[in-house]
């Protein structure tokens, strides 16, 4: 497998192309591109995921094409989400034009330093190599400088004293790393690598938590997944945008999900579009549901949220149009933007008296939803309830009084 994918527009960057490789393989770095490397009569599927999984340097060429590109997109993604599991793959841009990027690819490379190169200028491609080698830590000897754009090398005098150079700074380099770690406080411990199992032979993913120190853990025993996390779960993004969990790979077929006690809080778009998701239990130690967390879940019929739970997320159950009932639990005060959007299949929904506001769009196109009594006191939005709906007001008992000072004082001193 090749240290470096590319990954370009071949019409428009083509010639381009080749001559990056030729300039990255000539310091001794493999390289993989689909018309040089691809088999005859070979797919696309079969060849580019597999590449794109098993190298080190994802090498974006960016231009106008490629920014349009929907097949530049699509192994954008690919990589983006192995990034995104921390994974060993560095994701290099280099823009070779004033292209003005969709949004969709700006949204891919905004966390990325993207690279200025001129296709005319061939430092531009050198200094391109010098990034990636020392990505790969590959030395670089035959890079030109300033007054020898030729491409030829420098001679073996030079290549001795630039050696030796180099073995100076490493040294030098070496010897202040190990005065300054002498310096450090040894009440700091490092964040331990988070360790995902899996065991079905698949690579080991992993996740990533910013919220505690412990290991989140996941298993897939056939058709079940069972989370074993003892810290909060991590906030995930929308599968649309290659920011999935690290389990959404066998979403299609798993139809169990059960969340060990301990974890605190659902992951935002968790089990974001799991089609086949029909079970869930959730612990009692859950107080948070996150956005998106159930989104189109369209085989879920039914879900015990635990009276632990005190606060939902917008959209986390949007789209599950076979769930037919929902009991909120008493302490959720607000009822978020589109949390049953598109559930249209619910019948019936019970909503305690601690709401307090229901937000727009929360029970929007629940087409079965024909009855629901909220408390007076809640604040309805427009537009939270199709207007197919009944809505009855019931009276709630006022908070109890806290107890006076004196007669605090006074059963303390009895």
């Amino acid at each position: 497998m090749a240290d470096v994918f590319i990954s370009y527009h071949e019409k428009s960057s083509g010639d381009l192309v080749k001559q990056i490789a030729d300039t990255l393989e000539s310091e001794g770095i493999s390289c993989w591109y689909a018309k040089r490397d691809l088999p005859p009569g070979g797919k696309f599927a079969d060849y580019i995921p597999k590449e794109i999984r098993s190298c080190k340097v994802f090498l974006l060429v960016l231009n106008e094409g490629s920014n349009h590109s929907e097949h530049v997109k699509s192994e954008t993604n690919l990589a983006f989400r192995r990034v995104n599991k921390q994974e060993q793959i560095t994701l290099v841009p280099f823009k070779v034009d004033n292209c003005v990027l969709d949004d969709d690819v700006d949204y891919y490379l905004s966390r990325f330093n993207i690279a200025n190169g001129n296709p005319a200028d061939a430092q531009s491609i050198w200094n391109l190599a010098e990034r990636i080698s020392r990505i790969l830590n590959v030395e670089t000897l035959q890079t030109p400088r300033q007054g020898n754009l030729s491409g030829e090398a420098p001679d073996k005098s030079k290549r001795k004293f630039l050696i030796a150079a180099c073995a100076v700074c490493v040294a030098l380099l070496l010897t202040f790393t190990l005065m300054r770690l002498r310096k450090l406080t040894t009440d700091e411990t490092p964040t331990p690598t988070p360790v995902t199992t899996t065991t079905n032979g698949r690579p080991t993913p992993t996740i990533t938590t910013t919220t505690t120190d412990e290991m989140p853990t996941w298993t897939l025993d056939e058709n079940h997944l069972s989370i074993n996390i003892t810290g909060p779960m991590d906030n995930y993004g929308p599968s649309e945008y290659g920011l999935s969990a690290p389990w959404a790979e066998e979403k299609a077929v798993i139809s169990s999900v059960t969340i060990l006690d301990g974890v605190a809080s659902i992951g935002s778009y968790a089990f974001d579009q799991f089609p086949s998701l029909n079970s869930v239990q959730i612990p009692e130690s859950v107080t948070k549901i996150g956005d998106g967390a159930f989104r189109d879940c369209t085989a879920l019929s039914h879900i015990d949220i635990p009276d632990s739970v005190s606060e939902l997320g917008k959209e986390a159950f949007s789209g599950c149009s076979r769930l037919k009932d929902v009991v909120i639990p008493n302490g959720v005060t607000v009822i978020p933007v589109s949390l049953f959007s598109g559930c249209t299949g619910l019948t019936q929904a019970y909503i305690p008296d601690s709401v307090k506001e229901i937000q727009a769009n929360a029970f929007h196109d629940c087409k079965s939803l024909s009855f629901v009594s909220v408390p007076n006191s809640a604040n309805i939005a427009d537009g939270a309830f199709p207007e197919t709906v009944e809505i009855t007001y019931r009276e709630t008992l006022p908070e109890p009084e806290p107890e006076s000072l004196w007669e605090t004082a006074q059963e303390q001193y009895e």
